[in-house]
């Protein structure tokens, strides 16, 4: 290879909300150059892992896709150590029913059956197609079987995800495509019927799209009565929620998070009733999560921004 070449790997960290480090890894260690499906290593410069998707299992480990790969790597969160690698170079797995495993993939998501989905973009199979598909694991004898698979024969360029929904179906977005004809997104039963389709009027791509399903319909939370007597108004709101307390247990933080339950703000409060300015915040629905001093939580809400 080239010795003077600029070579970009992955560092993953996890960070509290004070911004200290609780983890991290990084693929210098625990990958080669030559892990690289694709990569010219005579250039001036390449990605030889190319991660593009993270994700938490059940027992608290990580797993990631690394797209320049082929591969998903299971790390342990306690020593960082690889737990096992499926795909690529260094596939660990016999892939029971399919024998395209994966190429230039993104989006691997665990479900709740314990099954795994991914984005298979194919972009560089010969002739290229683009799959969604689920895969059943046996991490003991090491055996990987596809048990849904919905695809194009269309060239997805990059980007691009595929989502379990809770009744059956999955809802796959095609991502950037270069080759073919296909829409933005499409709901597909159990059966490969497309039962619902979207794309823009326009040439438009999506990174990663998700269905939100809501067991009830939102309408607002003044109705809501807390076994700490809190209130949170108005509700919608435009320019800020006002927290109401007229109990004597004190609120001393809280923190807004979308409905994903990632991290919007943060904050802390001096008074029993507090206002949080959210004029900031994009149009949506949030949760609003309440905190004692010693960080129990005392209440978890959801509010609309209109």
């Amino acid at each position: 290879g080239n010795p003077n070449a600029s070579v970009t790997g992955l560092v993953l960290q996890e960070l509290d909300v004070d911004g200290n480090l609780l983890f991290q890894w990084a693929s210098w260690d625990h990958f080669e150059f030559t892990d690289a499906v694709r990569a010219n290593l005579t250039n001036e410069a390449f990605s030889y892992v190319h991660g593009n998707s993270i994700e938490f299992g059940p027992a608290g480990n990580i797993i990631i896709s690394c797209r320049a790969m082929d591969e998903l790597t299971k790390i342990s969160y306690e020593t960082g150590e690889i737990i096992w690698r499926l795909g690529g170079k260094n596939n660990e797995f016999l892939w029971i029913n399919d024998d395209d495993q994966l190429n230039a993939q993104h989006d691997a998501r665990w479900t709740p059956e314990g099954t795994l989905t991914i984005f298979d973009n194919g972009n560089f199979r010969s002739p290229p197609r683009a799959r969604g598909i689920e895969i059943q694991l046996d991490e003991i004898n090491k055996t990987a079987e596809v048990i849904y698979e919905f695809g194009r024969d269309i060239k997805s360029q990059a980007m691009g995800s595929f989502q379990k929904l809770s009744k059956g179906n999955y809802l796959i977005n095609w991502g950037l495509v270069t080759e073919g004809e296909a829409p933005n997104l499409e709901e597909i039963d159990t059966n490969g019927e497309v039962v619902m389709d979207f794309a823009f009027d326009v040439s438009q791509q999506i990174y990663k799209a998700r269905l939100l399903e809501l067991e009830e319909e939102i309408t607002g939370i003044n109705d809501y009565t807390s076994p700490f007597s809190f209130r949170v108004y108005p509700n919608p709101a435009d320019e800020y929620i006002t927290i109401s307390n007229p109990s004597e247990i004190i609120i001393s933080q809280y923190e807004i998070l979308d409905l994903q339950g990632r991290l919007i703000e943060h904050g802390t409060f001096e008074k029993q009733s507090s206002r949080i300015s959210i004029d900031h915040l994009l149009k949506s629905y949030y949760y609003l999560r309440l905190f004692s001093e010693d960080r129990v939580v005392l209440a978890t809400e959801k509010f609309l921004i209109r």
